[in-house]
């Protein structure tokens, strides 16, 4: 038998529906700044259904899918997977091999506004539970800090609703375990201005960065974290601040992170999830499929959930 709209939604909009915990009042005000997603009136009669077939919520597990990695952000994260294992969301992909899917949402140029009103487009509230993450790493900031010359420009203030809005939206989906996506997020990098400025002049503009306007970003993605009870990167502390002779080597135009820099990026982002989320470090997760010298020629079937 089959169900039309699905078992594994059903069950994600159950889990909605009858979360255990209340949404936190950054929650509520965020969310009420997202597009909403129509209700189908019979969505409860859906669920009563589900539970009278003959499906069962292990049955749905059984899809052989891995569990999801998501980088949300822009050209930081879209790059991220540039060169030959240079890129920290490959690093990120290489470390969890087999075990889950890093999934790679990055929009070069945008910023936490253009991504926010792409929410329930790119992550509908809909969607497969197996489609959901186990962690969501936000990595946004550095186009918000352009310059006001440039179509770019968000306030500090509107950065961090919009980045609040984004944190609510992705942690209120629901995974077939019944748990929230576990957030992580990213400040901006710093900026080498000399660089960077050489970089601009060569495009025929001007200088529409500046170091110490994006350490606001930073100082003001740290405090969404705070306040959201999230764990933060501080990417421009870590590539060097305020302090250039620190920052050249880890970024490659100026803006974009080098090498050095990815890898930096990659084992501080590792570092967090061991420290914040230990239940998700790559060890923790289940390889899929045996290993190959536990499979025998006489073998007809391999159990690969």
């Amino acid at each position: 038998m089959t169900i039309g709209i699905g078992l594994a939604t059903i069950f994600q909009i159950m889990f909605l529906l009858t979360a255990s915990r209340a949404p936190t009042a950054d929650e509520d005000t965020a969310a009420a700044a997202l597009p909403r997603q129509p209700r189908s009136s019979s969505l409860r009669s859906l669920i009563s259904f589900a539970f009278s077939s003959s499906y069962s919520r292990g049955s749905s597990t059984s899809t052989g899918k891995r569990p999801k990695l998501l980088l949300f952000g822009d050209s930081l994260t879209q790059r991220g997977f540039e060169g030959p294992g240079q890129g920290w969301a490959a690093g990120l992909a290489h470390t969890y091999g087999r075990r889950a899917d890093v999934v790679n949402r990055g929009f070069s140029g945008y910023t936490s506004k253009w991504c926010a009103l792409m929410l329930p487009t790119l992550f509908p509230a809909d969607d497969p539970a197996w489609e959901v993450p186990l962690l969501a790493v936000v990595f946004l900031g550095a186009n918000d800090a352009a310059l006001p010359t440039r179509e770019q420009h968000v306030t500090v203030h509107e950065y961090q609703q919009y980045l609040r809005c984004i944190v609510a939206y992705l942690r209120n989906r629901r995974r077939l375990d019944g748990k929230r996506t576990q957030i992580l997020l990213l400040t901006p990098p710093p900026v080498d201005e000399d660089r960077w400025e050489a970089h601009c002049l060569a495009r025929g503009r001007e200088l529409d960065r500046k170091n110490e306007v994006t350490r606001l970003y930073a100082q003001a993605c740290l405090g969404v974290g705070k306040t959201m009870d999230v764990p933060v990167v501080d990417v421009w502390k870590l590539l060097g601040g305020a302090d250039l002779t620190e920052v050249a080597p880890n970024l490659g135009d100026g803006l974009h992170l080098s090498p050095q820099g990815n890898l930096l990026v990659c084992e501080a982002v590792l570092r967090a999830i061991e420290e914040y989320y230990p239940d998700l470090v790559p060890s923790q997760l289940p390889m899929q499929a045996p290993e190959h010298f536990e499979i025998k020629s006489s073998t007809t079937s391999i159990d690969v959930a």
